[in-house]
């Protein structure tokens, strides 16, 4: 199967893996916080999914919302660890957005794996002094 976009994948084989999304904050690399409103482009069709948007602050940039998709394991399956998926280009859509990508992340999660998929607003591109992120 071809896939039109590159995968990025990083797999975490640690049991916390991204449960701690709500607020990370170092002075010297800045902070990312939940920001409570709620995904535009909605869960997406993986049964199991929930979104959240984050702000991911820098000192001397401006602020960036990202989307992150949160797919837990399938009920029954041994969790393994954390699949990371990224969209590639400028970053502004999810991996599992695309027919190919909904299916390769419905197969990782019933592998037991969580499945984390980020779209950032606006995209890398549109925003190049984010990419020092």
């Amino acid at each position: 199967m071809k896939f039109s976009m590159c995968l990025y994948l990083t797999i975490c084989l640690v049991g916390s893996g991204c449960g701690a999304l709500a607020q990370s904050t170092n002075p010297g690399f800045g902070s990312v916080s939940e920001t409570g409103n709620p995904c535009e482009r909605g869960v997406g069709g993986i049964p199991g999914t929930s979104c959240r948007v984050l702000e991911v602050r820098m000192p001397g940039l401006k602020a960036l919302a990202v989307e992150v998709r949160v797919t837990e394991p399938t009920a029954g399956a041994p969790y393994r660890g954390t699949v990371v998926l990224g969209s590639g280009g400028d970053g502004a859509g999810f991996y599992a957005g695309l027919d190919g990508g909904k299916m390769l992340a419905a197969e990782v999660v019933a592998m037991g794996f969580r499945v984390v998929d980020r779209s950032w607003d606006g995209g890398g591109r549109n925003r190049p002094d984010t990419r020092r992120c």
